[in-house]
């Protein structure tokens, strides 16, 4: 809204030039104001760009002069505005991408690439942003699917914590001992005091239990002190001949100790007057495992004694020595019976006496007599009576041996120094993994490669169509890999396969009665055996590398615990492989 100027007629010239332009200065700051009012209501600054330069009075009055805009607002300081858009330029706006303006802006180098600008490049190789994202795999021989041993060995943090847990552990294990020493010394100090028990069993029983306490306690001490002289020393047990990781067990069984003829024939006479026991311990470490404790009277079968216990001792190392001693303990034959020796009577009791009698029972039980201090109360920790009348060791080299016998046996004890028992050795193989492979097989002399479900645990590999039938059902396909003759699993060779990512092992079993002559199978009917040859696909070389060191590892601890193992170059099989070989080249590689 503008003013009226109305001509004056009266005044002078110069008056009517001076009031002109003070109306003018006051009808411009008025169409300033309403200008500045109507554009902050329809124009949008932030799609003008950066904001404006301030401009001052001064300037202000400058561009006026030089016959500049007049909308600039008389403001001491003001932002300068931009020339309105057209329509169609406005319009063009509706649609745009960020606009990246110079190298002044803040930033402006890191800014990624927008599509419509020139000279944008990207700032990596597209295969960089395909590894940032990989794709999903089938299944990968990742760490969830393989269990590898860890060296502790390697770590003096790591062995000094297991070193004192392991201390705290076996301390506690000889308190618990100590306490039954204590228990079974009261109960044979009861014994001997009273002459009932004299030969009886209950006394026998109590020297047995003060042995097996005596023996666990001194084991578990000595390996105590074992363990704080390793951890001083700030070293392990020697393993340099063991294979890496390789745990086994061994059971035990059948032990059968052969008695001499001319004590046979004393007892069999009726004139021996003394009842010999025998009890059996097998020691390795800190761990002690007794035997059934037999006697003269009632544990001789055919001139022997016959152990029926299965031992089993775990966690034994690959330089592993089992110590396994006889201890025997020669009583007089209990005569008293049972009534006799706990003073039962059952004609005449407390309980059926008259009130008189007794009452005068009583007095007489009340009368001082000499006082003798209780054995119950006495802390005193008594030795075991039974002493080692025998001793062998077992290894895995004496494993090997069909027969064992006793040592440092005294000439007057009644057993030989023969020895029988039963020993089985365990692989305590914790190895196990997971994955896809593709097996080759032999069908109608054509080679078919079928994509299965692996599973590699303890002495086997077997083989699943998928991985949810693990759980379901049973498996497809198995190999025992205690019956694997191959050295080293390995890239099988092109003469063999010339697929990629193939490796091979070969296993021999007894011949049967449908085996024949394939592309994987070789049949030997003069010494009875069966060789087949195992063709495994990976997915990748990672994948084949992985599964090869997995399988050679579980070989490695299969045979370290197996003393009938022999190596295939002492099997005298090589040249009977290589022709095997070459027979089947060529139908494996057109397959």
């Amino acid at each position: 809204f503008r003013t009226s100027h109305l001509p004056s007629i009266h005044e002078d010239e110069d008056n009517k030039v001076c009031e002109r332009m003070n109306v003018s200065n006051c009808s411009e700051e008025i169409d300033d104001i309403l200008d500045e009012a109507l554009d902050d209501s329809e124009l949008d600054y932030s799609d003008c760009g950066p904001t404006p330069p301030k401009i001052s009075r001064t300037s202000q009055s400058t561009l006026k002069m030089e016959g500049k805009s007049p909308t600039i607002s008389t403001s001491s300081w003001e932002f300068e505005q931009k020339t309105p858009l057209k329509s169609s330029e406005h319009h063009c706006h509706d649609f745009k991408t960020p606009l990246i303006e110079g190298n002044n802006s803040p930033g402006a180098e890191n800014l990624p690439h927008v599509e419509g600008v020139k000279d944008g490049g990207l700032f990596h190789t597209v295969s960089f942003y395909r590894k940032c994202n990989p794709q999903p795999r089938i299944v990968r021989n990742d760490a969830e699917h393989s269990r590898k041993v860890v060296r502790e060995d390697e770590d003096p943090d790591i062995l000094k914590q297991n070193i004192l847990r392991q201390i705290r552990t076996l301390q506690e294990d000889a308190m618990q001992q100590e306490q039954r020493m204590e228990q079974s010394s009261k109960a044979l100090n009861y014994c001997v005091s009273k002459d009932e028990f004299e030969g009886s069993y209950e006394r026998v029983e109590g020297e047995r239990l003060l042995l097996e306490a005596f023996h666990k306690y001194s084991a578990a001490m000595a390996e105590v002190e074992r363990l704080k002289t390793e951890g001083a020393m700030g070293k392990t047990t020697p393993q340099r001949n063991r294979p890496f990781g390789c745990k086994g067990s061994i059971s035990i069984s059948g032990v059968t100790l052969r008695l001499k003829t001319d004590f046979i024939k004393q007892i069999n006479s009726g004139m021996d007057n003394f009842v010999h026991y025998f009890v059996c311990l097998v020691k390795y470490k800190n761990q002690v495992i007794p035997t059934q404790m037999l006697s003269s009277v009632d544990g001789i079968s055919k001139g022997r004694l016959h152990f029926p216990n299965l031992i089993n001792v775990r966690e034994l190392d690959f330089d592993f020595q089992i110590h396994l001693e006889v201890y025997a303990l020669q009583t007089r034959k209990e005569i008293l019976t049972h009534e006799v020796k706990y003073h039962i009577r059952k004609d005449k009791s407390v309980f059926n006496l008259t009130p008189l009698r007794k009452l005068k029972k009583q007095e007489v039980s009340r009368l001082p007599g000499p006082r003798h201090q209780n054995p119950v109360n006495s802390k005193t920790i008594r030795r075991p009576a039974f002493g080692k009348v025998g001793h062998t060791t077992i290894s895995l080299d004496t494993m090997k041996m069909k027969k064992y016998s006793l040592h440092d046996v005294p000439p007057i004890s009644p057993l030989e120094k023969d020895l029988n028992m039963n020993l089985t050795a365990h692989s305590e193989n914790k190895v196990e993994k997971r994955g896809f492979l593709t097996l080759f097989t032999d069908v109608n002399g054509f080679g078919d490669w079928n994509r299965r479900w692996c599973l590699l645990s303890g002495n086997s590999l077997r083989f699943w169509r998928y991985p949810e039938d693990e759980n379901k059902e049973e498996a497809k396909y198995e190999i025992n890999l205690i019956a694997c003759i191959t050295d080293n699993v390995t890239l099988a060779p092109r003469e063999v396969c010339s697929r990629m990512n193939t490796f091979t092992f070969e296993t021999q079993r007894p011949t049967r009665t449908d085996d024949k002559q394939s592309l994987i199978m070789h049949v030997n009917r003069k010494s009875g055996l069966t060789r087949v040859r195992h063709l495994v696909m990976a997915d990748t070389r990672d994948e084949r590398i992985a599964w090869c060191s997995i399988l050679n590892s579980a070989l490695v601890n299969l045979r370290a615990w197996d003393p009938t193992f022999r190596p295939r170059s002492e099997s005298g099989s090589s040249s009977e492989t290589s022709s095997y070989s070459s027979n089947s080249q060529i139908s494996v590689d057109e397959s």
